[in-house]
Protein backbone atom coordinates (compact mmCIF):
# COMPACT_ATOMS: atom_id res chain seq x y z
CA UNK A 1 0.00 0.00 0.00
CA UNK A 2 1.58 3.14 -1.16
CA UNK A 3 -0.84 5.89 0.22
CA UNK A 4 -0.65 8.00 -2.82
CA UNK A 5 -3.76 10.47 -3.96
CA UNK A 6 -3.52 12.08 -7.54
CA UNK A 7 -5.80 14.97 -7.89
CA UNK A 8 -6.78 16.14 -11.11
CA UNK A 9 -7.44 20.58 -10.73
CA UNK A 10 -9.81 22.09 -13.15
CA UNK A 11 -10.58 25.56 -12.85
CA UNK A 12 -13.40 25.02 -9.89
CA UNK A 13 -9.76 25.03 -7.89
CA UNK A 14 -8.61 28.75 -8.50
CA UNK A 15 -9.07 30.48 -5.66
CA UNK A 16 -9.48 27.54 -3.06
CA UNK A 17 -5.44 26.93 -2.59
CA UNK A 18 -5.82 27.52 1.03
CA UNK A 19 -8.39 24.32 1.22
CA UNK A 20 -6.51 22.48 -1.02
CA UNK A 21 -3.17 23.40 1.27
CA UNK A 22 -5.37 22.16 4.19
CA UNK A 23 -6.93 19.40 2.95
CA UNK A 24 -3.45 18.24 1.60
CA UNK A 25 -1.59 18.88 5.22
CA UNK A 26 -4.22 16.60 6.60
CA UNK A 27 -4.04 14.41 3.71
CA UNK A 28 0.34 13.98 4.68
CA UNK A 29 -0.29 14.12 8.41
CA UNK A 30 -2.40 10.84 7.74
CA UNK A 31 0.44 9.21 6.10
CA UNK A 32 -1.22 9.61 2.21
CA UNK A 33 1.16 11.44 -0.44
CA UNK A 34 -1.00 14.09 -2.98
CA UNK A 35 0.46 14.39 -5.97
CA UNK A 36 -1.86 17.33 -8.03
CA UNK A 37 -1.76 17.72 -11.41
CA UNK A 38 -3.63 20.25 -13.77
CA UNK A 39 -6.33 18.79 -16.58
CA UNK A 40 -3.82 20.71 -19.15
CA UNK A 41 -0.83 18.87 -18.12
CA UNK A 42 -3.44 15.65 -18.68
CA UNK A 43 -4.28 16.88 -22.04
CA UNK A 44 -0.83 18.16 -22.92
CA UNK A 45 1.93 16.00 -21.59
CA UNK A 46 -0.08 12.67 -20.29
CA UNK A 47 3.08 10.31 -20.50
CA UNK A 48 5.22 12.91 -18.33
CA UNK A 49 2.60 12.63 -15.76
CA UNK A 50 2.40 9.11 -16.56
CA UNK A 51 6.26 8.55 -15.85
CA UNK A 52 6.00 11.23 -12.98
CA UNK A 53 3.50 9.07 -11.26
CA UNK A 54 5.37 5.99 -11.36
CA UNK A 55 8.58 7.73 -10.05
CA UNK A 56 7.26 9.33 -7.15
CA UNK A 57 5.32 5.41 -6.46
CA UNK A 58 8.82 3.51 -6.91
CA UNK A 59 10.13 5.87 -4.62
CA UNK A 60 7.55 5.57 -1.67
CA UNK A 61 7.59 1.69 -2.66
CA UNK A 62 11.68 1.47 -1.71
CA UNK A 63 11.22 4.19 1.34
CA UNK A 64 8.42 1.12 2.83
CA UNK A 65 10.54 -2.27 1.93
CA UNK A 66 12.64 -2.91 5.19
Amino acid sequence: ELRMMVEIDDGVHCGREEYDENRDAYLAGCGFRVIRFRNEDIDNRLNEVIEIIRTIAKEKKEQATP
